[in-house]
């Protein structure tokens, strides 16, 4: 390792905490100047081209150092990416909630627009739909175009030649692959998808009003449940904090903020009620859980900066108990939860599944203006069955290929808890035994990948068969019901 990097390793520590508040505290309105700017402009010096000469050489090997340089390369460029294009992000952002849209005497953003046309049923807002069209193809897309030709520059100086070849590189995996692996859920899937799953489904979401009269959902029950599972499984959870959202405030996002792993863990989620909250609240504390049972000796790369899909595949299982028979059994929810709670995340698979095919095309492309719109048209529709609003393809826009973190989460969710019942038993949330496997899973943090975890549980890859697996068990239950 050259010395320039030597010397801001312990810098790069301190970039990461800063980051992660300035992020935390600008998500929740609490900044009163843009504090993520600030920390950007302040730790500059990461940034400049002969740092990321270095990083760029570093090659992948196992070991401890070698894996930690190769985490802190992953990350660094991540934030290069974010770094470089902050301008452009800030003009999507202002594209969003800017009001230009004129509509019954008020003025409104694109942002607000969409609340309102959640329901694509309401036609007393067809107006507001034509004219929110307008205003994302005039005022939102050219940016959003701005960005993409952005990432394709700055792959292009780092000698890729695309945004999926960065990707495939600094998370070791191969987007294709995964595609091509996860498409085998998607045409098991379709049967019961078209035949159950999409009358749920509005065209920019899904209804969960049904499932709410099934049974009560609320913050009080979920936290319960929550602190239920924790003493069970002998986790640790102090330090893990709430901040509670509701509607009259600008976000409603669910999300988790890793101030110190471990140590001090944010989660920031709905107080509201409702299944869909209490789902929220579930996947967050699976991010809790693993954040605080991380090892503390671990190299901070390592407790930090590695494969998201890991921690989003805790969360799901956690989330996952909504529809675990077992589980509802014992925390007195009717058995039909699991069938609804179940069908919501064929359709997050399902949907996530076309966003990620639309973006690997479209980057693979490299021709966004011609191509982008018809790749989201030609997936979503695929996935979805016409079930979507290709008027805000490029609202969903991310900066990480987020939608394959999700999807190998999923993959690798499902691969766990089929690990577990099959060691532990239908009821594996309360075994000791499991407890301890789980905490020794949570012990290593980022350390190890989706795939390495994978393979740690016995399975060649990670590969969609314990997730058709699943799918089969509720067809089972499609099938008893």
């Amino acid at each position: 390792m050259n010395l320039s990097l030597e010397s801001l390793s312990k810098e790069i520590e301190l970039y990461a905490e800063k980051i992660t508040q300035a992020m935390y505290k600008s998500s929740i309105g609490e900044s009163t100047t843009n504090e993520y700017t600030k920390v950007l402009k302040k730790f500059s010096h990461f940034f400049n081209w002969d740092i990321m000469s270095q990083l760029i050489n570093i090659n992948w090997q196992s070991d401890d150092n070698s894996r930690s340089l190769f985490m802190l390369k992953g990350y660094m460029i991540g934030q290069w990416y974010s770094y470089e294009s902050k301008e452009l992000m800030d003009q999507i952002t202002q594209a969003q909630t800017k009001k230009n849209i004129e509509f019954n005497g008020r003025q409104f953003s694109i942002r607000e627009a969409r609340y309102l046309l959640k329901y694509d049923d309401n036609h007393e807002l067809d107006q507001l739909r034509k004219k929110v069209a307008i205003e994302i193809e005039n005022n939102l897309n050219p940016v959003v175009f701005s960005y993409y030709n952005k990432l394709k520059s700055l792959s292009d100086k780092l000698g890729y030649n695309n945004f999926v070849e960065v990707a495939n590189d600094i998370r070791r995996y191969s987007l294709q692959k995964l595609l091509n692996e996860s498409e085998r859920y998607i045409e098991c899937s379709d049967y019961v998808y078209k035949l159950y799953v999409e009358t749920y489904c509005y065209k920019d979401g899904y209804k969960f009003s049904e499932i709410d009269q099934i049974d009560s959902f609320s913050v009080k029950r979920g936290i319960e449940d929550m602190k239920y599972l924790a003493n069970q499984l002998d986790l640790k959870t102090k330090g893990i904090e709430i901040f509670w959202t509701n509607s009259k405030q600008k976000f409603s996002n669910s999300f988790c903020v890793p101030m110190q792993i471990p140590g001090r863990i944010i989660l920031v989620t709905s107080d509201t009620d409702g299944f869909n909250s209490q789902r929220h609240l579930y996947h967050e504390f699976g991010h809790g859980f693993h954040f605080m049972n991380t090892d503390p000796n671990l190299k901070y790369a390592f407790r930090r900066m590695g494969d998201h899909a890991v921690a989003l595949a805790y969360s799901a299982l956690i989330e996952g108990l909504l529809f675990n028979k077992s589980w509802l059994k014992e925390r007195n929810y009717s058995y039909n939860i699991a069938l609804r709670a179940y069908y919501h995340r064929i359709y997050l698979i399902r949907k996530y599944w076309g966003k990620i095919k639309a973006e690997n095309e479209t980057h693979i492309n490299n021709q966004y203006e011609e191509t982008s719109k018809s790749n989201f048209n030609k997936w979503y529709s695929r996935s979805l069955n016409e079930k979507f609003d290709s008027t805000w393809w490029t609202y969903s826009l991310d900066d990480e290929l987020n939608a394959a973190s999700q999807i190998r989460a999923w993959l690798l969710s499902a691969q766990i808890k089929e690990y577990l019942v099959d060691n532990f038993g239908e009821n594996w949330f309360k075994n000791k035994s499991s407890s301890s496997f789980l905490k020794k899973l949570y012990s290593y943090g980022y350390k190890y990948n989706a795939d390495e975890i994978s393979e740690m549980l016995g399975y060649k890859n990670l590969n969609s068969d314990a997730l058709i697996k699943e799918l089969q068990e509720i067809q089972n239950l499609i099938e008893v019901s």
